[in-house]
C-alpha cells in the first residue's frame, strides 16, 4: 500500500532508479559477453555462467558519489600519479626501489576487498500482519546479520490482511536457529510461518519448447514487442543516456524483411504468402538481436521476456538475478506449420507481453467520484474548518495552539502559517485515498461467502404460529408414520412376512391435525 502514498512513492521511485541505473551500467560493462550469449538450450551453459557473475556484481553495493570509499581511493590515487609523473625520473628510481612502486602505488588484485556472493541464507514468513512494517522486522532482527528484507503487497487469499516476506541473512549466521526464534514469535496476533528458503534448483529454465520461437516471422514480432517495452521503461526510470535505447539505433535492419520477389518470379517459384502451411524459416542474426534485447529486460527492468513475468523488488530478494526462461532446443529445417497457427501463436503473445508497455489505465473522473474521490482543496478547506471554533460573537479559537482572534481569517492565516505540516498532511493524505480509488487494480476486500443452506420455503406465507386463525389451514407436516408409503412395494413372500408381523398393517389409514384442538376452545 506504499505506493499509493506520495511520499513512499517518492522514495521508492528514487532507490529504483538509482539500482536501475547501476544495473544499466553493468549491462553495458559486460556488453561483449552478452553480444556472446545464445538464449536456448545448447548455450545455457554459457547463459549460467553469466547469470553468476551479474549476480556477484549486484552484491555490490552501488557506489555513492558523496561518501564511498572506492571514490576516496581513485582521487589519491589520481593525486600520486600526477605527483609520480612530474618527478625526475633519476629521483624517482633513487627514491622508490624497483618493483616497489607497484606494490605502494597501485592495488593489486590481491589486496582488493573479495567480492560478496549471493547470500543462499534466507527465512520466508508465509503471513506477516499488515500492520507490521519493514522497519519493524529490520529493527527486530538488527543484530542477526540481516542483509535486506523484502515484502510483498498484501496477498488477496488473506484477505489482504497479511502479506509475505524474505529475510536474507549473511553466511556465518546459523539460520536454524533464527528460524526456531521467528516461528515461535507471534505479532499482533498472527503467527510469521517461518520456513528455511531453498536455493534455487534451476536458474536456466527452458519456457517453451514450441518451435515457432525459432520461426523470422515470430522473431520479428518479439523484437517489435520488446522494442516498445524498452521505450517506455527507459522513459519512465530516466535512463535515456544509459539506458538501451541504444540497442534500437539500427533496429529497422533487423524488421525490416527483404526477399527475393524478381528472381522468384523469373524463375517460377511458387509464393507461400497465399498457402495454407508455412515452412520453418530460422535467421541467426534475428535471433542473436533479440537475444540482447531480452538480457537488457532481464538484467536491467528484471523482465523475464520467455516468461512474461515481471520480479518486482528483486533487489531486495535473496538473488538479485535469479532465474531467466530459454528457448527450447532448436526444430529441424523440414518443419512446416499452419499460417493460422502462425498468426495465432504471435496474437496470443503479443497480448501476453502489452502489459509491460501499456499499463493499465486509471479510472476516469466520473468512476473515481462514484467511489468518493476527494478534491485536495476542499480538504483543506474542511480541516481549517473543524479548527476554527467560535468562543462567542466576535471571537474565535484555534484548538492547535489553543490561541484565540477576532475574526476567522486571522485563524485561517495562521493556521496556514504556524502548521503548515498539518496542511501538507491532509493534502498527502487526500492523495493517498485519491491514488487508491483510481488505480483499477486496488487490493478490495473479499465479498462476503454465500450461505449454501438456504432456508425451506414456507409452506402457507400467511400462517402464523403464534397467532392461530381458524379461517386459516395449518401447514401439512409430512407424516412419517407410514414409510411403507414411501417405500418400494414389497412383492412375494415379505409381502405376506410384514403382515404377519404387524398385525395392524392393513388397518385404514387415520388423517388428524393437532391444531384442531384449539377450534372448540373458547378465547
Amino acid at each position: 500500500m506504499n505506493k499509493y502514498h506520495p511520499l513512499s512513492a517518492q522514495r521508492i521511485n528514487e532507490s529504483t532508479m538509482k539500482v536501475k541505473k547501476h544495473r544499466s551500467k553493468l549491462f553495458w560493462s559486460h556488453y561483449e559477453e552478452v553480444q556472446s550469449l545464445s538464449l536456448e538450450v545448447a548455450g545455457q551453459d554459457s547463459v549460467l555462467a553469466f547469470l553468476e557473475t551479474m549476480g556477484r556484481c549486484l552484491e555490490e553495493p552501488v557506489e555513492d558519489l558523496s561518501s564511498s570509499e572506492a571514490m576516496c581511493r581513485q582521487v589519491v590515487m589520481d593525486l600520486v600519479s600526477t605527483v609520480l609523473e612530474h618527478v625526475p625520473e633519476e629521483r624517482n628510481n633513487n627514491l622508490v626501489k624497483d618493483g616497489a612502486k607497484e606494490k605502494v602505488f597501485k592495488w593489486s588484485k590481491d589486496s582488493e576487498p573479495a567480492r560478496r556472493l549471493p547470500a543462499a541464507n534466507s527465512i520466508y514468513l508465509r503471513k506477516v500482519p499488515v500492520s507490521v512494517s519493514s522497519k519493524d522486522l529490520e529493527d527486530l532482527l538488527q543484530n542477526t546479520g540481516i542483509l535486506r528484507l523484502s515484502m510483498s503487497d498484501p496477498t488477496k487469499d488473506s484477505g489482504y490482511k497479511t502479506r509475505k516476506a524474505w529475510i536474507t541473512f549473511e553466511k556465518k549466521v546459523n539460520i536454524k536457529d533464527v528460524c526456531l526464534f521467528l516461528g515461535e514469535m507471534e505479532l499482533n496476533g498472527q503467527f510469521l510461518g517461518a520456513v528455511v528458503n531453498k536455493e534455487l534448483s534451476k536458474k536456466v529454465r527452458v519456457a517453451d519448447s514450441s518451435p515457432l520461437l525459432f520461426h523470422s516471422e515470430v522473431v520479428r514480432s518479439y523484437i517489435k514487442v520488446a522494442s516498445k517495452i524498452i521505450t517506455h521503461l527507459d522513459e519512465k526510470w530516466n535512463l535515456a543516456e544509459d539506458g538501451g535505447l541504444s540497442l534500437l539505433d539500427n533496429i529497422e535492419d533487423f524488421l525490416v524483411e527483404v526477399v527475393s520477389a524478381e528472381e522468384d518470379e523469373l524463375l517460377g517459384v511458387k509464393d507461400e504468402d497465399h498457402s495454407d502451411e508455412v515452412r520453418l524459416d530460422v535467421n541467426q542474426d534475428l535471433l542473436s538481436y533479440l537475444d540482447k534485447l531480452v538480457v537488457y529486460l532481464r538484467l536491467v527492468h528484471s523482465i523475464d521476456f520467455y516468461n512474461m513475468m515481471a520480479y518486482p523488488n528483486e533487489d531486495q530478494m535473496p538473488h538479485k538475478l535469479g532465474m531467466i526462461h530459454i528457448r527450447g532446443p532448436r526444430p529441424k529445417p523440414e518443419t512446416r506449420f499452419a499460417r493460422a497457427e502462425v498468426e495465432q501463436f504471435i496474437f496470443g503473445q503479443c497480448n501476453k507481453l502489452k502489459k509491460f508497455h501499456e499499463p493499465a489505465a486509471l479510472l476516469s473522473k466520473e468512476e473515481s467520484m462514484a467511489l468518493g474521490w476527494k478534491d485536495e482543496e476542499e480538504e483543506v478547506e474542511n480541516f481549517i474548518t473543524r479548527n476554527t471554533q467560535e468562543v462567542k460573537s466576535g471571537k474565535f479559537l484555534c484548538p492547535l495552539s489553543g490561541k484565540k482572534f477576532r475574526g476567522e481569517d486571522f485563524v485561517r492565516k495562521h493556521i496556514l502559517s504556524r502548521y503548515g505540516d498539518r496542511v501538507e498532511e491532509v493534502r498527502n493524505n487526500t492523495r493517498y485515498f485519491n491514488n487508491y480509488v483510481q488505480d483499477p487494480n486496488r487490493p478490495l476486500l473479499m465479498p462476503k461467502p454465500v450461505s449454501r443452506t438456504q432456508s425451506k420455503p414456507r409452506l402457507e406465507s400467511n400462517w402464523n404460529m403464534s397467532d392461530y386463525n381458524p379461517n386459516v389451514p395449518p401447514p401439512r407436516y409430512r407424516d412419517h408414520s407410514h414409510q411403507e408409503d414411501h417405500q418400494r412395494p414389497l412383492r412375494g413372500p415379505a409381502r405376506y412376512l410384514r403382515a404377519a408381523l404387524n398385525p395392524d398393517y392393513n388397518r385404514p389409514r387415520v388423517n388428524y391435525n393437532d391444531m384442531d384442538i384449539f377450534k372448540s376452545y373458547d378465547y
